[in-house]
């Protein structure tokens, strides 16, 4: 008897050990089956963090939005072998009016204001940094709630404008976008600004002063068989709509906008003198370059060919001076 007893309690310590073991072991697989299960099913919700013990659920973090908050809590809560969820989370500030900018200068990209989430502010700073190759971007954003319904689409439609400034700036505002600065070339301005001109369903302002003109600044009306072509620069887009109109309606615009207009002279006046001159001509051109009015091609008729001869014969308005003439006479 006394040699039995020897032998059951060892036994018995060694079974509830082994069963103590068993159970830790047991718990924590469920742990960590609990603790898998949830964090897939909070995945769509990148703000929540989730702490388990036992089958208990605890979640945390800052959400964009209710709506988000509420999602990340019944997600965790229809995950099977969870008995109680803790909610702990809050919400991202609200800011209103809601802001964002990209500054462009020689240093790089400078990006302030607000993002709605982290994972949207890691995904806006390399897009970003794709927008412009090689450019070091700068990244100061904080985290609020709040932003416009068009955000993203107000982000890309900014962003594109980037590679068509030289220095400059988009910013956001409510539902306001504005871009600022001055163009890289004539070609980009006119870019810009018809790009601005698609914006849907929020305001979009092009505040972008046209570059200066490096060599001569120039304008041509071209004749071809009738068809009256403009090409060249206007210093704005109140003259180039005055020259567009006084070329008629058949007439091919290509006049792009551009500063560097010769001191002293009233481009649109002088322009208006190359259209007049232009529509003259059966075919040919009246071209200014700088201050210079040059006259090439056959006259319309002879009525044509005198009127031409009386042009080039008074004093030029606008501050032209002549160039070349080479006007032949009708067949």
């Amino acid at each position: 008897m006394g040699n039995s007893k020897q032998w059951i309690w060892p036994g018995l310590v060694t079974v509830s050990a082994l069963t103590l073991a068993a159970v830790w072991f047991g718990a924590g697989r469920i742990e960590t089956d609990i603790s898998l299960r949830t964090n897939q099913a909070v995945s769509a919700q990148p703000w929540a963090s989730v702490t388990v013990d036992g089958r208990d659920v605890t979640v945390t973090g800052d959400a964009p939005d209710e709506r988000a908050q509420g999602a990340a809590v019944d997600a965790i809560s229809s995950v099977s072998g969870v008995r109680a969820v803790v909610d702990k989370t809050g919400l991202l500030p609200l800011e209103d009016p809601y802001r964002f900018s990209v500054g462009k200068t020689d240093a790089g990209l400078a990006v302030d204001g607000f993002a709605p989430g982290q994972v949207e502010r890691d995904r806006l700073v390399t897009e970003l940094g794709k927008a412009l190759p090689g450019v070091s971007v700068t990244d100061d954003l904080s985290l609020a709630r709040g932003a416009p319904a068009k955000f993203d689409d107000m982000i890309a439609l900014g962003s594109r404008q980037l590679a068509r400034l030289g220095v400059g700036r988009f910013g956001i505002v409510g539902d306001k976008l504005t871009v600022q600065g001055e163009a890289l070339s004539p070609e980009d301005h006119e870019a810009l600004v018809a790009d601005m001109a698609t914006a849907d369903g929020f305001e979009a302002i092009a505040d972008v002063s046209a570059p200066v003109v490096r060599g001569p600044y120039v304008f041509r009306a071209e004749q071809d068989g009738g068809k009256l072509m403009l090409s060249g620069y206007a210093p704005g887009k109140d003259d180039r709509k005055r020259l567009a109109e006084m070329a008629g309606d058949g007439a091919t615009d290509q006049v792009v906008i551009a500063d560097g207009v010769p001191e002293g002279m009233n481009w649109t006046v002088a322009a208006a003198k190359a259209i007049e001159a232009a529509a003259l001509l059966a075919n040919g051109s009246a071209d200014i370059s700088g201050r210079r009015l040059n006259i090439t091609g056959d006259a319309r008729d002879l009525d044509a060919f005198r009127s031409l001869q009386e042009l080039i014969g008074s004093p030029l308005p606008g501050g032209l001076v002549l160039g070349t003439t080479d006007i032949g006479l009708p067949e």
